[in-house]
């Protein structure tokens, strides 16, 4: 049992919140198909299809934080969440206000 625990780690977690990340910006989920054990070996040894093939819109920079985010390797994975969270700054926005103003334009209601 205590070898099964140390396989997982907080850079488990980086990989993972990096593949909800890599859905958020595709709408795709990183392996898609296949069975339960082809996915995982997937996730173990296979790179995901490069993002901005499903949103172009995708900057190099936040690429860049993507792929060090689901690097295979784990000791060469950003190592902690403080980390996830500096690297993504440039991408944070007051996103009340500028979700309000967005949602006004495109018609829908704000929920304020």
């Amino acid at each position: 049992m205590s070898r099964l625990r140390a396989a997982f780690r907080p850079a488990s977690d980086i990989y993972s919140l990096g593949c909800t990340l890599y859905y958020a910006l595709t709408g795709k989920v990183p392996f898609p198909g296949g069975t339960s054990r082809e996915k995982a070996r997937r996730h173990c040894e296979d790179q995901p299809i490069k993002p901005t093939v499903f949103n172009p819109l995708i900057s190099n920079e936040l690429l860049a934080v993507l792929s060090a985010m689901m690097e295979k390797d784990p000791h060469k994975r950003i190592q902690s969440a403080a980390e996830v969270v500096e690297r993504l700054v440039p991408w944070a926005t007051d996103s009340v206000e500028t979700t309000a103003e967005e949602a006004g334009r495109s018609g829908r209601r704000r929920c304020d």
